[in-house]
């Protein structure tokens, strides 16, 4: 899925809009997903990448220094946290490795 296809998702996002805020994504590394996560990181947004395939978060790193991609399985609460905590200390440390 390519974000110019959603369209109406451009018209609302904007580089001010999501210009240092972050986000969650889960199942991101393909569909639905994946657009939504470029959306938000082509309009200023910080994007925490999570997906159970570890391959395809591997190749995620196509979206740049603002995806931190985590393997994580969302129906455990206990990986959900420690992904959101790794973001928040990567975004301390400045390092937002994938």
């Amino acid at each position: 899925v390519r974000i110019d296809h959603c369209p109406a998702l451009l018209r609302e996002l904007d580089i001010e809009t999501l210009k240092g805020k972050g986000a969650v994504v889960t199942g991101a590394t393909s569909g639905i997903g994946k657009a939504i996560a470029t959306a938000f990181i082509e309009a200023g947004g910080t994007v925490l990448l999570c997906d159970r395939n570890a391959a395809a978060l591997d190749a995620a790193g196509e979206l740049g220094d603002r995806a931190i991609s985590r393997v994580t399985d969302v129906s455990d609460e206990s990986q959900v946290e420690a992904a959101v905590k790794e973001m928040d200390a990567d975004k301390t440390s400045g390092s937002q490795s994938p």
